[in-house]
């Protein structure tokens, strides 16, 4: 009865430590620069998902990559539109190189779609944030692509023989609330 009693507390606390995590963004994927946060003063995790200013250039990269362009012409394209992108190191907003690494890393991320998926462990999850947000926060998630052009664009990440993501031990800006990811139970599974 006491192993079991230690056994159940120890389960309790894993879990607890699971969702603190993905609440501070340590095993989740980094939020793409077509987003960003409303985080909650002097917390790391934040209230709500909503649209950057960088939201309409990224449905142009989708549009040019379905039009058969390359990532180094994507690239190219949005340093003609004076497209800058900036993340906070040490303390410094500094701009980030655009080039096709740039374009190729964030052109796969599953929430330009709604789906917000998990990093790490044996079983990725993933919730539907179009299907969360109304029901949350009365109004529809802010969609960079539909789920048909993504997979269009990402067909690799489609095959039966799709891998899940691979695990990232370095914090992100992107904590999401353990309570949304149980929210929608329908599938949890990745690949999608």
């Amino acid at each position: 009865a006491r192993a079991k009693g230690y056994s159940d507390h120890l389960q309790d606390n894993v879990m607890r430590g699971l969702i603190q995590q993905e609440q501070q963004g340590k095993a989740t994927k980094q939020i793409p620069p077509a987003f960003e946060t409303i985080k909650a003063e002097g917390s790391p995790d934040h209230l709500k998902i909503k649209a950057s200013s960088l939201h309409q250039q990224w449905r142009n990269v989708y549009r040019w990559r379905l039009e058969g362009r390359t990532f180094e012409e994507i690239a190219d394209f949005l340093i003609e539109e004076g497209y800058e992108d900036r993340r906070k190191r040490k303390g410094k907003y500094l701009p980030i190189e655009i080039n096709a690494k740039y374009i190729g890393r964030h052109i796969m991320n599953p929430l330009h779609c709604g789906l917000y998926v998990t990093e790490g462990g044996k079983e990725p999850r993933k919730a539907d944030m179009t299907k969360i947000y109304p029901e949350i926060y009365g109004e529809e998630f802010p969609v960079v692509v539909s789920l048909e052009e993504f997979k269009q664009v990402n067909p690799e990440m489609f095959s039966d023989t799709a891998g899940g993501w691979k695990p990232s031990s370095r914090r992100t800006d992107y904590p999401l609330a353990g309570a949304l990811l149980n929210k929608d139970r329908s599938d949890r599974t990745f690949p999608l």
